[in-house]
């Protein structure tokens, strides 16, 4: 690859990177063209970005972004997905386990968090946002009816010291 080639490439990298804040490292091992056309169509229709590419040149690319942590887990032959949501990133991690003889999970990097397989797992078991969001309700609930409970027994005795007046 020329110079100019290489430079272009990079910044196609960043322009694909400073759109999101969710990126999957998997290492490629030999994959069918069947196959990676379907994963790019799937990736595609979860909101996502596919790259593969030079580890390098994509190292240098993403170094003054938010996925430069990136950089250590870019040996070998890579794919990154980037995605802007959490969710939609294990949804796809679910549908990539799948080909786990063609691509190898390295890390994931969410927000400015870095996650390992095992780590990531909690976040992929959601297969919807509405399934997340009933989870982190009712994970709250305890602490909510707690707080109603104080607030009723606060309020009863403001009315009861009205009432003594």
């Amino acid at each position: 690859m020329y110079k100019k080639e290489k430079v272009a490439f990079g910044q196609k990298v960043l322009e694909k990177s400073s759109n999101y804040t969710c990126a999957l490292v998997y290492e490629k091992k030999p994959i069918k063209a069947t196959e990676m056309d379907n994963l790019r169509r799937n990736i595609r229709n979860n909101e996502g970005k596919v790259q593969i590419g030079g580890n390098l040149i994509v190292s240098k690319a993403l170094a003054e972004t938010r996925f430069a942590q990136l950089s250590e887990k870019l040996k070998g032959s890579n794919i990154i997905i980037f995605f802007n949501d959490a969710l939609n990133s294990g949804r796809m991690h679910n549908q990539v386990k799948l080909l786990k003889d063609k691509l190898a999970f390295k890390m994931a990097l969410i927000e400015d968090g870095k996650y390992s397989e095992k780590e990531f797992a909690s976040i992929a078991r959601f297969d919807s946002r509405k399934t997340a969001i009933a989870y982190m309700l009712c994970s709250m609930n305890s602490p909510i009816s707690c707080l109603a409970r104080l607030l009723k027994q606060y309020y009863d005795i403001i009315k009861e010291k009205e009432g003594q007046k």
